[in-house]
């Protein structure tokens, strides 16, 4: 058997390319098959594995060259998608009981392509050493059907010691009715802000009645920027009334991430709903004297520019009516506003600021119309 299993490695022609394998399927040739997995070019291997991988004949060579180059080959994991057949592909799930693998957690990820792998990514999820290996695997649990690891998953989520495990267990569950208990408490009850976002990102998925409220709640509450970022997330494209009023408030309350700014302004342009086109409206002599401060708004604080992006055939009224609030603006929200009204054909002062005010014009201190 030994003299055979070596005839055939000699057998194995020195080079192939992917339409010499092509050839070599039609007509069993099983070492060029097993050549082309010794291939320089990811291409070649990637084809040769995809050929073995249901292969009518000895496809013993695939477990044996898993490998390229010293370390796992994606290019062979990503021809063995959807691979079925256990006794011939099972053993791909042995690289992952290598811990000197490198990019481990890559590596689960090209497994989940890939069937005959699920059961070992299973046992990754719940037992393996390294946290960041146990969050890739818990996608395999995603559209679950089994009760138990459903279950397992939200024990994870409430009370695993690793927040990066409990957030890929949030993710896991989404659209998971049963789950709906677990994320909810997670959302405002877990200690990570990285855990909290991704939890109400997944509660969102269940449209549950009281995800408004836990989402406003979130916006207005959450200390981290991340969960506020989260819960906007939520928000884009809204026409639902009550997130439309939770919104209006965030937009009339001191945010100081302005990250989040940003977002708050890129959500409410992002939906048609008339309501949040007079937030942004209504909003601009508010933001103007909080935000404004020593010089012109960065693109992410251009309430002005998002305003007319979202509405432009108000943008006159709404900035004239800015004008006319100047009151308690700064130098540069007075030369902020005064020339984004002269742009839209208004007439206003617009003071230099010592130059700090990213406006030229007059160098008067007041504003005129």
């Amino acid at each position: 058997m030994l003299f055979l299993l070596l005839a055939c490695v000699d057998s194995e022609p020195a080079f192939v390319s992917v339409r010499d394998l092509d050839k070599a399927h039609a007509s069993a040739d099983t070492p060029a098959l097993c050549a082309g997995l010794r291939m320089k070019d990811a291409p070649t291997r990637e084809s040769a594995a995809e050929k073995l991988k249901d292969y009518a004949y000895d496809s013993s060579c695939l477990c044996e060259r898993l490998q390229y180059d010293g370390r796992w080959d994606p290019s062979i994991l990503s021809g063995l998608a959807k691979a079925t057949d256990a006794e011939k592909t099972g053993c791909v799930g042995t690289l992952l009981d290598d811990a000197a693998q490198p990019e481990r957690p890559a590596l689960v990820t090209a497994l989940l392509k890939i069937p005959v792998a699920r059961a070992r990514i299973v046992t990754a999820a719940a037992s393996d050493a390294d946290p960041t290996v146990r969050a890739a695997a818990m996608t395999v649990f995603r559209n679950s059907k089994d009760p138990a690891e459903l279950a397992q998953v939200q024990g994870w989520l409430a009370s695993d010691p690793d927040a990066t495990v409990r957030a890929a267990a949030a993710s896991a569950l989404l659209g998971q009715a049963a789950a709906e208990g677990a994320l909810r408490d997670a959302t405002s009850k877990d200690q990570d802000p990285g855990v909290r976002a991704a939890a109400l990102a997944t509660y969102h998925s269940l449209k549950v009645a009281d995800f408004d409220t836990v989402a406003c709640a979130a916006l207005l509450e959450d200390a981290a920027p991340a969960v506020r970022l989260a819960a906007l997330d939520t928000m884009r494209a809204t026409r639902d009334p009550e997130q439309l009023d939770c919104l209006r408030r965030r937009a009339t309350t001191q945010e100081d991430a302005p990250e989040v700014r940003a977002a708050l302004l890129k959500t409410l342009a992002s939906t048609a709903a008339p309501e949040a086109a007079k937030v942004l409206c209504d909003t601009i002599p508010w933001w103007v004297k909080t935000y404004v401060k020593d010089a012109a708004p960065g693109e992410g604080d251009d309430i002005l520019r998002a305003q007319n992006d979202r509405d432009f055939e108000r943008s006159y009224d709404c900035v004239q009516t800015a004008v006319r609030q100047a009151g308690g603006y700064t130098c540069a929200g007075r030369a902020y506003v005064g020339a984004f009204f002269r742009d839209l054909g208004g007439k206003a002062g617009v003071p230099s600021c010592g130059g700090t005010g990213g406006a030229g014009g007059a160098a008067s201190n007041e504003v005129v119309f």
